[in-house]
This record gives C-alpha cells, structure tokens and sequence, in this order.
C-alpha cells in the first residue's frame, strides 16, 4: 500500500509539473492558479530535496519569476495608497497577485540551495519592487525586505548577486537615513550582518581566501564611499540615547562591521 501510494504521489507531482510547463509555453492559465501550482509544488521540497533540480532546470523558476514580477510591477497603480479603495478593483488584483508572487519567491529564496547565475536579474526585480512600493504599499515593501534577508542567508545566492542586483546599495541608503518609523531598517541591518558573518565564515575555507578577500574589499569599498560605518555609529548613538528605544540593534553591533 505505501508502495502504491508512492507511486500515485509521483504521478499526481508529475502531471502538475507537465500542466505548468504547458502554461509556460501557451499561457492557458490565470495567474493566480499558475502560482497556486508554482506553490503546490514548492512546498514540497521540505519532504523531497530533489524537486529542486526540477525547479531550477525543467520548470526554470528564476527566469519565470522575474517574468512574472516584470509583468505585475507594470500592472500595478503605484501612487494609489494602500485601502484608498473600498471597491476592490483591477490594481487590487494586481497587487494581491503580486504579493502571492514575492510569498512564491521568498520560499525559493528561503529554501533552495541550488545556485544560478539569474539570481542578480530576480533580486533586481525585487529592488524594483521595494522601490516602487515605498511609502503607499508598505506591506509590499516588507516582503521585499523579507526576500533581501533570505537572499542574503542564502549561499546560493553570492555576494556578488547582492551588489550587482543593487540590494546593497538599496539597503545601505536606508539603512544610513535614519528614518526607523517609515523604513524597516532591522530588516537591511541584518541583511548586512548575514553578509558580514558569511565573509567571516568563508574565511575558514583557506581554498576561498582570495576570493574572499576581493568581495570583502567590494563590499567594504561601497559601504566606505556611502558612509555606511558612520551611519552605524550615529545610529547606535540615537538608540543608546533612547530616541528610538530598542537596544535590539546595539546588542549585536558588532556584526554590522565588515572590515573585520
């Protein structure tokens, strides 16, 4: 019996993968259930690791991803604020469909292990997004701070992705402005200390070093030229001083320094 069910499961994941692979080549879907099927599946990596080789190569999630980001982004009424509209209409659509599209994105980021060389094309639709959403979806921008942090955790992804994508110089400029109450700049703080711990974790890897040894020269070389350390010192400053009233950001201070 377990046998037999096994057997269905593959199956029943094997006609999912060949309906998404049909939507991707005749558009025959809505895109609400495509990314229902993207998800459906996606979920499924925590039981079996191998439907990531399925993603990255059959189902091409990265390139689908950021065609369908490019597309919502488009879509979407950017100076509308958030709830201005009682009646649910067409940008509300858009945007519910592109927030269940950066939920799809963060699981891939969150998860998946296997790298591309796409990764900086994705994060810069990411970074389009957050910029775009800045002020008036406020809930959309939290998602994308989300994404940046799982991209950031993620060793897939390389430090490399993170600068030419523009998410370092992105989370650097609010990081640096000050503005705790409108910019969630927890979230672009710990994407720099989930950098600086795997510039110090690679530094184990003697195989590494050299490489190594030139990203952190990138990094710290942007961060030098923004100001970014004495951003970090100022702030630190306003929180001991009890402006904003959370020593949650001095507590860990020290891995904020990337020349270290």
């Amino acid at each position: 019996m377990g046998v037999r069910r096994i057997a269905e499961q593959e199956l029943y994941f094997q006609e999912i993968k060949e309906i998404i692979q049909y939507h991707q080549e005749h558009r025959n879907l809505t895109r609400l259930a495509y990314q229902s099927a993207m998800q459906f599946l996606m979920f499924r990596i925590f039981y079996e690791r191998s439907l990531e080789e399925v993603f990255m190569n059959e189902l091409h999630f990265v390139r689908e991803a950021r065609r369908e980001l490019e597309e919502l982004t488009r879509c979407v009424d950017w100076k509308r604020k958030e709830g201005e509209n009682e009646i649910r209409g067409k940008d509300t659509k858009e945007v519910m469909e592109l927030r269940k599209c950066i939920e799809t994105v963060g699981v891939f980021l969150y998860e998946y292990r296997l790298r591309t060389e796409e990764y900086a094309v994705l994060i810069g639709c990411i970074i389009q997004i957050l910029q775009a959403a800045k002020d008036n979806h406020r809930e959309v921008e939290g998602r994308c701070t989300e994404l940046l942090k799982h991209a950031s955790r993620n060793a897939a992804v390389e430090i490399d992705d993170l600068l030419e994508s523009g998410a370092a110089h992105m989370a650097l400029g609010e990081t640096i402005r000050f503005d705790l109450l409108k910019s969630p700049v927890e979230d672009y703080l710990l994407f720099f200390e989930n950098i600086c711990k795997r510039l110090k974790e690679n530094k184990e890897k003697e195989n590494e070093e050299t490489k190594r040894k030139e990203t952190k020269r990138k990094v710290f070389d942007r961060l030098e030229e923004e100001g970014y350390e004495d951003g970090i010192i100022r702030l630190r400053y306003c929180i001991l001083k009890g402006i904003f009233g959370d020593d949650f950001l001095v507590r860990r201070i020290e891995y904020y320094i990337v020349h270290c």
